[in-house]
């Protein structure tokens, strides 16, 4: 007989809380000997709920910095000509959009329009 799904006590840890929990642990089992980490490890395993692989790369992880690089801007698809055109069609179709969003928001077919 199928009982349903029931959520895990690991998944109520917000990620932010996973974060802090592997920062803490990541510190430990760097220095930690190979019977250590796999205590650690463990630990981790069902705090989080995460699997084993996830998490020795999470506590490996969380002790290096990345550095990232900012990303190439984008060529621009359009023109300027074009951009302009856009705009003006934008800027003129916008309250006709929020007309017709405020009408559809009304229930009652009696209420004022105004």
């Amino acid at each position: 007989m199928v009982t349903g799904w029931v959520m895990p006590e690991s998944m109520e840890l917000l990620m932010s809380q996973r974060k802090a929990v592997t920062q803490k642990k990541a510190v430990a089992y760097s220095r930690a000997t190979r019977s250590e980490k796999t205590r650690i490890l463990n630990e981790l395993v069902d705090l989080t709920g995460w699997h084993r692989d996830h998490a020795r790369a999470a506590l490996i992880g969380a002790g290096t910095l990345k550095i990232l690089k900012p990303r190439k801007p984008r060529t621009p698809k359009y023109g300027s000509q074009v951009i302009v055109c856009l705009t003006t069609c934008w800027t003129l179709s916008v309250p006709l959009l929020a007309r017709d969003w405020h009408l559809a928001q009304i229930t009652d077919p009696d209420q004022d329009l105004g």
